[in-house]
C-alpha cells in the first residue's frame, strides 16, 4: 500500500516491510550556489535528520533514495563525497537498509556509497514478490 506522508516521501508496505521513499536529495547544490556567491551552508545533516524522523514517524524499515542523491552531474569533488557519505551514513543507523536507485546526477554514487547502501538499477526494482 502506498501511503503519502504529508512531506515530500511515501511510504510502500510489501508484506511486513515498510518503504520510506525519497527523491531528488541533491546533496552539494550548496557548493554550486557557492560558486555564484550565494553561501548556503551544508545541509546534509539536517537532511539525514528529517530522513531519521520520517521513518521513526512511519515505522519504515528500508530507506530507498530514488534518484539524485547528490547535485554534480559528472562525477564528485572530495566536498560531495563527504556529503553523500555523512548523509547516508547518518541514516544507515536508523534503518535496516538503504537502497539507492541512481538518477542522472549520481555519476560515481556505487564508489561513494560502497559499504553504506546497497546501489540498484536506475531503471527500478521489484519490491516483493511479483
Amino acid at each position: 500500500m502506498l501511503r503519502p506522508t504529508g512531506r515530500p516521501a511515501v511510504t510502500i508496505d510489501v508484506g511486513s516491510t515498510r518503504y520510506l521513499v525519497v527523491a531528488d536529495l541533491h546533496v552539494g547544490y550548496e557548493l554550486e550556489l557557492s560558486a555564484k556567491g550565494v553561501r548556503v551552508p551544508p545541509h546534509e545533516e539536517r537532511i539525514a535528520s528529517e530522513l531519521v524522523r520520517l521513518g521513526e514517524e512511519t515505522g519504515a524499515q528500508v530507506l530507498v533514495l530514488l534518484g539524485d542523491v547528490k547535485h554534480r552531474v559528472a562525477g564528485y569533488s572530495w566536498r560531495d563525497a563527504v556529503g553523500v557519505r555523512n548523509l547516508v551514513g547518518i541514516v544507515k543507523a536508523s534503518f535496516e537498509e538503504v537502497l539507492v536507485l541512481p538518477g542522472n546526477h549520481d555519476g560515481g554514487i556505487s564508489e561513494l556509497l560502497a559499504g553504506l547502501a546497497r546501489i540498484e538499477d536506475s531503471r527500478g526494482i521489484m519490491l516483493g514478490d511479483y
